[in-house]
């Protein structure tokens, strides 16, 4: 079996259960499920867990939420700057019963791995979405494909699946960087399609490997 390297982390379709588990949270909330350096199951439902009211919106910045939640969740000071003081806005359309997504912010943010501008205009939210911060001062000044912190919606009343079996280590389900190289040896590369590709699990044996996924 021939033992993969890659330089670029990932951020897990399935994350690691955190404390509580996203999926026995009760919402309407945004449930951290990635923070960067930090051991999430270490952390009470306080630390990690913004709650938002049931027929309001809400919004996520620096200065909206208390300061020692994101100096816990974002110990790096750096980071902590690439959060603006309102950075995004869950709006709620009572007539409809939906969320949506607004970024205030001139940083952006990833919504399930797309990056959303300021300019985008309101994205429709559903319950399970990924919404994260990211280094805007990434690779080639542009920002990176992966936040240093993530939350995952929950919404009122709707039905959440268990996270899957987090995999052993040397082994992570996420999402893989447009373009990724992985290092199979000496002299090979693999080079992943261009996108997001999300990775549940992956075993590599023998001296060739057929990267091919399906959709």
């Amino acid at each position: 079996q021939q033992a993969l390297k890659h330089e670029h982390e990932q951020l897990p379709s399935q994350l690691a259960p955190s404390a509580p588990s996203a999926s026995a949270v009760e919402g309407p909330c945004l449930v951290c499920v990635h923070a960067e350096g930090v051991q999430l199951p270490s952390l009470s439902e306080e630390e990690t867990v913004l709650r938002m009211p049931i027929d309001k919106g809400y919004i996520v910045g620096r200065t909206r939420q208390p300061p020692a939640i994101w100096t816990t969740l974002v110990p790096q000071e750096r980071l902590r700057g690439m959060i603006s003081r309102e950075h995004f806005r869950v709006a709620f359309d009572p007539a409809m019963g939906e969320r949506h997504l607004l970024c205030l912010s001139g940083n952006g943010m990833l919504l399930n791995g797309d990056f959303v501008r300021r300019e985008c205009g309101p994205r429709r939210l559903r319950d399970g979405d990924m919404l994260g911060f990211v280094d805007v001062n990434g690779p080639g000044g542009k920002p990176c494909s992966r936040p240093f912190v993530a939350f995952a919606l929950r919404l009122l009343g709707a039905s959440h699946e268990e996270p899957a079996p987090w995999p052993s280590d040397g082994a992570s389900a996420g999402w893989w960087p447009p373009q990724l190289e992985i290092e199979a040896d000496d002299t090979a590369k693999i080079e992943l399609p261009a996108g997001l590709v999300p990775l549940a699990n992956l075993e590599v044996h023998g001296s060739h490997a057929d990267m091919t996924l399906d959709a």
